[in-house]
């Protein structure tokens, strides 16, 4: 089960349930120690009929190709359960997968309908364009973690316009925000989603009147700030999901991940 999101833990859960035993593949041990502390409480006694549920184990630390073969060795299938996102990870999985015959399973939550007034981009390099034109003078809140921040940054700076970058409370999220010369009054370093009144508080309080996200579905918060940018009154600008070859499994919840699997 690649993972890291709540998807991934959600899958977990009703995967052991029913007695499979379960490998979860996270990339940091920030994600580890979520996992552990969302799913330590919720692990399933068993599944119907008495039967024993399936053992956990874990991994920590990002794969490579030659990583994944190694783990397909002694896997029946994988379920990949990454971000929408995560484009290679993903790539890589089906194509470890395709190789060996093993079974790949897309689990990936479902879209968000957008309403009117928000701004779609197609990638990164429009997204931060969008930004940098729209709301004047105001602060643009990027909230699209660190591996695209540069960008951001570099087209808010192009037009004078000051960048809010919310991003993961770890250690390599705030050096990467320093290393782009970002301020620390620039830096909001808290773990999401947050909800809508704290994302229009948060809007508030810094005078943004532009917020980047990226279409992550409802469970990454997407719903939240889109109605905290319709009450502080903020341009939403939306990074589309990109888009990989589609299969089975792939879109949907953990109920339907299990029929899958069988």
């Amino acid at each position: 089960l690649l993972g890291g999101t709540a998807d991934s833990r959600e899958a977990a859960l009703a995967l052991l349930g029913q007695g499979y035993d379960v490998l979860l593949s996270v990339v940091s041990e920030h994600a580890a120690n979520i996992a552990r502390g969302m799913m330590g409480s919720d692990l399933p006694a068993g599944r119907d009929g008495g039967w024993p549920r399936g053992s956990l184990r874990m991994r920590v630390g990002a794969l490579d190709m030659a990583g994944l073969d190694a783990l397909l060795g002694d896997v029946d299938a994988v379920v990949d359960a990454t971000h929408p996102f995560a484009e290679q990870i993903s790539a890589l999985a089906r194509e470890a997968c395709s190789k060996v015959g093993v079974p790949y399973l897309r689990l990936e939550r479902p879209s968000t309908e957008l309403p009117d007034g928000v701004i779609t981009a197609a990638n990164t390099a429009d997204a931060a364009a969008l930004a940098a034109e729209t709301g004047g003078d105001g602060a643009i809140l990027v909230t699209v973690g660190t591996h695209t921040l540069e960008a951001y940054v570099n087209a808010a700076r192009k037009v004078g316009r000051r960048l809010v970058a919310r991003v993961m409370p770890s250690v390599e999220s705030v050096a990467r925000c320093l290393e782009l010369e970002l301020a620390p009054a620039d830096i909001v370093a808290m773990q999401g989603p947050a909800g809508a009144e704290l994302d229009a508080a948060l809007l508030r309080h810094f005078g943004a009147t532009v917020l980047v996200t990226k279409e992550s579905g409802d469970i990454g918060g997407l719903t939240a700030k889109l109605e905290a940018c319709r009450t502080a009154g903020v341009t939403a600008v939306v990074v589309a999901r990109p888009r990989l070859d589609r299969r089975l499994g792939d879109e949907g919840r953990a109920v339907e991940t299990i029929s899958d699997v069988r």
